[in-house]
């Protein structure tokens, strides 16, 4: 099983191939600077400290204290070799199987493989943590941790798995170096043994076969003697074969004991191997048959180890050096590299010198030593780069080894100032204080921020946070202790800073115009901004740590809660369009913008949100919907192709009959040029005409051509215009063009038909012409002819009047006066029928004519006619115009006249002259009055000659008046009409170009 460490250590052999976001990932700085500075001091100081402890007892002791103070852990128990230590209250008891398996087999320093049965079953509670003690294949106990915040599994369970790699990298050598110490013991005592054995065995071997000589000569002597030696001898040589025989016994529980040991035993003789033992053979990989009289050992070491190997097996064969230990890197039978430890002695074998030795795979011991340098090197750069000052006392308050540069940041002595001096950091005044602290520490306690006050060698004041622990010797006794300072002025600083953060931040919140609210992970309000008050009509009182569930109708209430929820899985922002509604009962449309919110190790604690309300907005949108669903229906109906392009002169779009005309579709021209679309003579007269647009911001309104679907040129009319953006500046145009081919043929045939209607009307103009020319001589001469017999009848009737006055009777006289008025009539009929006829013949005389002067120069020239009557004259500022003067005049007379005589009956009579603009440069001049007006239904005839809508009685004249405005005005290129409602009045209308 790879520990966390050994991950640690690969990972920065591999750094070089590692990109930037990877490396960062994977530095360890990224991890500790989450933690709290003083707990990563603690346990920094806690994986140097482990090494000074002398046993089991004291090393779980030492950690069941320090896991405790970590934040986050309520209590812990240290299961380490046969003990167990428990540090603060937990419920659960010691697990079954470990307490059984603990009481029965398992020893101090005895570790299990990590496939074995042991087990920790506690890791199952919710709130228990077991993390175990593990190295590369052993497996030496357990950290139980009973846990009471989610912080420590985010920010310092990785520490702690560290610490216990740490841990069991330090017990796994200690035990390799007693197991390989053991082995070597053993193989001397067994040796020792096996060779006062032999010596003994041979001694006697000797003896005997002396004696057996001494008694074969006394037996050439003498025949008892040598029936007695005879005797003798058979018993020696019986006490022989006892003695071969337990030889043989002890030679056997010799190699028993050489094949079944833990160390590889090798006799290497003539740069042979002679023997090895089984587990020699488990080492190599090779069997007994392949090894022995075939392999050279020197062959079995890397190349540049082979020197070392051949040298020290020389200087034991020459006697140079009888004992050697030295490690070696081996190559297996399938080419794996070791690492092993060489014991090796000088021994005579079968009678010749040789070499004799045993060795130990200490291949994973070396893994775990680079491991624990690199854990060590780790620890030295964290000492070194920690913003937490470190160092270590004696009994007495001495600095003993350790002083990092943050120590000497924060106090402001070197360290090799401080090295076997008093701690200089003790505060004036304070010695009594550190000398309760240094006797708590003697008694193997810890202490965990004990705020100080004490003064830098520079001079400044500082506060700091005080951590200490124990340090033991190899005998368990107390020698100093390891302590932790922890800077805290800043903290105090950022503390204001923070108190007046929250000021600020509540008024920031305050002053912003839409509801702000932030929740805790439950769904409960923690607070929220005065705006958010004011959209709900609620007070404080009512929302603060209630859910949605106590404040919104349960269906809206379950979407809320889901939406938090989600956000709280996923974190990050959320943004999202909903419906709410307020304490009293109204609906709005809002958009929500929520994010969470962290604590300084990562773990989200909340939501801040804001409400946008967007229900007039909605509204808005809905008629703009409705709008721009008109305007789409209306493109698609109208059966003008309409198009629209941006600046660029990119096609937006365009509508159906576009695309009925040209061919192209809506998707096709999206996005393209005329250039990308149409013929070059046509692509470039668009394009300058849609430069020329968007430059002058004018209608543009021209005639052209466009390429129909079928290829044919068709003629169009073009009418286009800009639209603007938000700015004010060009967005782009929108035009559109009318198919105008029926239109072109049609006026070649009204062309051709007004060249044979001007044909005609200049033929029927010269006939109509003489025409006029001799009805205008004919009335003139009728007129001057029937003046003298009228004059004739005048006259004699004047005469007879006169005469006959005396006999003529009532009734006579009446006939003679009523021929008489006749006669006046048909005189004053003659004469606007002359002057009528005379208008015709007229030269026009163009001029300036000042409507102004010239109006009221009638008005002064008609009002003695009106004495006696109340006038109201209203005259507006009448243009200058450009006409005949004498025309012009005779116009107004006839209208202002006609003005007076049809308002006689009038109480009150208002006349109002004015202007009015007309279309294109035409100016309109009116005349209105509030007399007896007229029937709209004979509006017709009021301009024609002799034509009159009232009695004779009523309003004397000719009916020649109004048609003589319309002549004069005709002859000024102008227009007459009237309007009028019979009792209220009427309104002569005449325009002059």
């Amino acid at each position: 099983m790879t520990t966390a460490l050994q991950q640690q250590l690969v990972k920065s052999r591999n750094r070089d191939g590692m990109n930037e976001a990877e490396r960062q990932q994977d530095d360890p700085s990224q991890i500790w600077q989450k933690a709290d500075a003083r707990v990563l001091g603690q346990i920094l100081a806690a994986q140097n400290i482990a090494f000074a402890l002398p046993d089991t007892t004291r090393i779980a002791e030492f950690y069941a204290q320090t896991l405790i103070s970590i934040p986050g852990i309520a209590a812990c128990r240290v299961c380490l070799g046969g003990r167990s230590v428990q540090a603060g209250e937990m419920e659960s008891s010691f697990c079954a199987d470990c307490e059984t398996l603990r009481r029965s087999s398992w020893e101090d320093h005895t570790p299990l493989q990590i496939d074995s049965i042991l087990r920790c079953n506690l890791g199952a509670q919710p709130d228990v943590r077991v993390v175990a003690i593990d190295s590369h294949r052993y497996r030496f106990g357990f950290f139980v941790i009973k846990i009471e915040q989610a912080m420590f599994g985010n920010v310092y369970q990785p520490f702690i798995s560290n610490v216990s790699n740490h841990l069991a990298l330090m017990l796994e050598n200690r035990w390799q170096k007693d197991m390989l110490q053991r082995a070597h013991d053993e193989l001397e005592r067994k040796v020792e043994e096996r060779t006062h054995d032999l010596t003994a065995a041979n001694k006697e071997l000797t003896a005997s076969r002396l004696a057996a000589l001494d008694l074969m000569e006394k037996a050439l002597g003498a025949q008892q003697i040598a029936e007695q030696a005879s005797t003798d001898l058979q018993r020696e040589i019986t006490e022989r074969q006892r003695v071969e025989a337990a030889l043989l016994e002890s030679e056997a529980k010799y190699r028993a004991v050489v094949e079944n040991s833990l160390a590889g035993v090798y006799i290497i003789q003539d740069d042979l191997l002679r023997f090895v033992n089984r587990r020699w053979c488990e080492i190599f990989g090779y069997t007994y048959e392949e090894a022995v009289d075939k392999l050279n050992p020197i062959d079995l070491s890397v190349m540049e180890d082979r020197r070392t190997i051949a040298d020290n097996l020389k200087k034991r064969l020459s006697g140079e050096a009888h004992y050697i230990e030295y490690d070696l890197r081996a190559i297996r039978k399938d080419g794996e590299v070791i690492t092993v430890k060489i014991l090796g002695s000088a021994m005579t074998y079968k009678g010749r010198p040789a070499v004799s030795g045993t060795m130990i795979d200490i291949t994973e011991r070396k893994q775990a030593e680079e491991a624990l340098h690199q854990a060590n090197e780790t620890l030295r750069a964290m000492l070194d780069t920690v913003p937490v000052g470190i160092f270590d006392l004696d009994t007495e308050g001495r600095v003993r080894r350790i002083w990092n540069p943050a120590a000497e940041r924060l106090l402001g002595w070197r360290r090799d100032e401080v090295l076997g001096q008093f701690l200089p950091a003790v505060p004036e005044g304070g010695l009594d204080e550190f000398t309760v602290f240094r006797e708590w520490v003697r008694s193997g306690k810890s202490i965990a921020g004990k705020d100080l006050v004490h003064r830098r060698k520079d001079g400044p004041i500082i506060e700091y946070s005080l951590y200490a622990a124990p340090e033991y010797d190899a005998d368990g006794n107390v020698v100093g202790n390891i302590a932790a300072i922890v800077d805290v002025t800043e903290r105090k600083l950022a503390e204001r800073a923070l108190k007046e953060s929250e000021v600020f931040l509540n008024t920031l919140l305050n002053a912003i115009p839409i509801p702000v609210f932030y929740k805790d992970t439950n769904g409960r309000y923690l607070g929220f901004n005065t705006s958010f008050e004011a959209f709900f009509d609620a007070t404080r009182e009512q929302l603060i740590g209630k859910t949605v569930f106590e404040i919104y109708p349960p269906e809206l209430a379950r979407v809320y809660y889901a939406k938090d929820n989600e956000l709280f899985v996923s974190g990050g922002t959320q943004r999202y369009e909903s419906q709410i509604t307020n304490v009293r009962g109204e609906a709005h449309d809002v958009i929500f913008n929520k994010a969470v919110f962290a604590d300084n190790q990562g773990v989200i604690n909340g939501l801040i949100g804001t409400i946008l309300d967007i229900t007039e907005r909605k509204r808005a949108e809905q008629v703009l919907s409705e709008k721009n669903q008109f305007i789409l229906s209306l493109l698609r109906a109208i059966p003008v192709a309409v198009f629209y392009k941006d600046r660029e002169g990119r096609y937006q779009g365009c509508n159906d009959t576009f695309t009925r005309i040209t061919g192209v579709t809506a998707e096709e021209i999206l996005g393209k040029r005329v250039g990308d679309l149409w013929p070059s003579e046509l692509a470039d007269r668009y394009h300058h005409a849609d430069l020329e647009l968007m430059k002058n911001r004018g209608h543009q309104e021209y005639e052209f051509q466009v390429k129909a679907k079928s290829g044919q040129m068709l003629p169009v009319l073009f009418a286009k215009d800009v639209y603007l953006d938000k700015d004010g500046e060009v967005a782009g145009l929108v035009g559109a063009f009318l198919d105008i081919t029926e239109r072109k043929r049609a006026e070649e045939e009204i062309l051709k038909l007004n060249l044979q209607l001007e044909e005609r009307i200049r033929e029927r103009t010269a006939q109509l012409e003489a025409a006029n020319q001799e009805l205008e001589a004919f009335a003139y001469s009728v007129s001057h002819d029937l003046r003298a017999p009228l004059r004739h009848i005048d006259g004699f009737l004047g005469l007879l009047q006169i005469s006959g006055a005396a006999v003529l009777d009532e009734r006579t006289r009446h006939y003679m006066a009523s021929i008489s008025e006749a006669t006046q009539r048909m005189g004053a009929l003659i004469d606007d029928l002359l002057s009528f006829s005379r208008m015709g013949r007229k030269e026009f005389s163009q001029m300036t004519v000042d409507l102004n002067d010239l109006t009221q120069e009638v008005i002064r020239e008609i009002e003695p006619d009106a004495q006696g009557r109340v006038l109201h004259w209203h005259v507006a500022d009448l243009p200058v115009v450009s006409g005949d003067l004498a025309m012009l005049r005779i116009v107004l007379v006839n209208l202002i006249s006609n003005a007076v005589k049809f308002t006689r009956a009038c109480e009150h009579t208002e006349i109002e002259i004015g202007c009015l603009p007309g279309p294109g440069i035409e100016t309109v001049v009116f005349v209105r009055d509030n007399g007896v007006g007229f029937d709209m239904a004979y509006a017709d005839k009021l301009f024609g000659v002799f034509q009159r809508l009232h009695r004779l009685d009523d309003f004397e004249g000719t009916g020649i008046g109004l048609a003589n405005v319309r002549r004069i005005i005709h002859r000024h290129g102008g227009r007459t009409w009237a309007e009028g409602q019979v009792g209220h009045g009427a309104t002569f209308y005449f325009s002059l170009p």
